[in-house]
């Protein structure tokens, strides 16, 4: 599957330097075919839509999930189909996967880009990600995948 990194349209039109820094840190992240919102950044947070109009995004993962529960899901692409999907791409890419549970599956796969740029999953054909950087007693950064069903 091929990794993207998705652009945020961000909100920069101001007058003034100090309103700079504010309107910089708000923001949307937009389906690349129809423009649908998926992901809005307010204040420096990030939200992602919990029922987005764009009939194309399939899965997105918020930065901190740790199970295949806490992923969103949308467009009849279900928690059942994401994991079937995920292991069955997984134990192609690592034979030595044989025995481990889905939920194990997921959490192996989570932290694994080669795997996500080698998988092929039913309904999904390419995976965004957005990361976020910055500073707080060293570096940070956060990154939100979205999985979805384009016309390429």
């Amino acid at each position: 599957m091929k990794i993207q990194p998705i652009q945020i349209k961000w909100e920069v039109e101001v007058e003034d330097e100090d309103e700079r820094k504010e309107e910089e840190s708000n923001g949307v992240i937009n389906c690349p075919q129809c423009g649908k919102t998926w992901m809005e950044i307010s204040n420096g947070e990030a939200y992602i839509q919990p029922d987005p109009d764009c009939l194309h995004l399939k899965f997105a993962i918020e930065p901190g999930v740790s199970s295949a529960s806490e992923v969103g899901y949308f467009n009849g692409f279900t928690e059942e189909k994401f994991l079937a999907a995920v292991s069955e791409a997984y134990r192609q890419y690592d034979r030595e996967s044989d025995g481990m549970t889905a939920e194990e599956i997921f959490s192996d796969a989570l932290v694994d880009e080669e795997f996500w740029k080698k998988a092929v999953l039913n309904e999904v054909n390419i995976l965004f990600d957005f990361t976020q950087e910055g500073i707080c007693c060293g570096p940070v950064s956060q990154t939100a995948y979205f999985g979805a069903q384009l016309a390429l």
